[in-house]
């Protein structure tokens, strides 16, 4: 066994909430590759549930969703003592202005618009705001 101390960050958790399955997988698959911890929401109530529960670090999260939508599930987490300072990008499609005023109002760290964001992208974006963080 060595005595060299290993320089491997300890692993972030990023909860992605996306009801499109599809999408959902190929993100989860490059953020594991990049040594994240993720886990996974389909419906805005679950993403409250797993916001509460788990250690989370960021959330990736889709505006429109079933039931609560995402907008509404950062307002709501904000008001909760636990989980308030959870830091969230916003993933949609919507790229309308409204939408995008919103989100900034809500704390943002950025809005990815799907059809414009490669997986690369996305733990570019990841990465570089976690870092900053540190």
């Amino acid at each position: 066994m060595s005595d060299i101390a290993t320089t491997t960050p300890p692993s972030k958790t990023i909860l992605v909430v996306e009801d499109d399955r599809f999408l959902r997988d190929i993100i989860v698959t490059h953020l594991r590759r990049a040594q994240y911890t993720v886990v996974c929401a389909t419906t805005g109530e679950e993403a409250l549930d797993m916001a509460a529960a788990e250690h989370i670090d960021l959330i990736i999260l889709d505006i429109v969703l079933s039931g609560i939508n995402g907008l509404d599930v950062i307002a709501r987490l904000q008001q909760q003592e636990a989980t308030k300072a959870i830091p969230f990008m916003v993933f949609s499609n919507s790229d309308e202005p409204a939408s995008l005023s919103r989100g900034k109002e809500l704390g943002a760290v950025t809005y990815l618009v799907k059809a414009l964001s490669t997986p690369e992208r996305i733990v570019t974006e990841v990465t570089n705001f976690l870092q900053s963080k540190q």
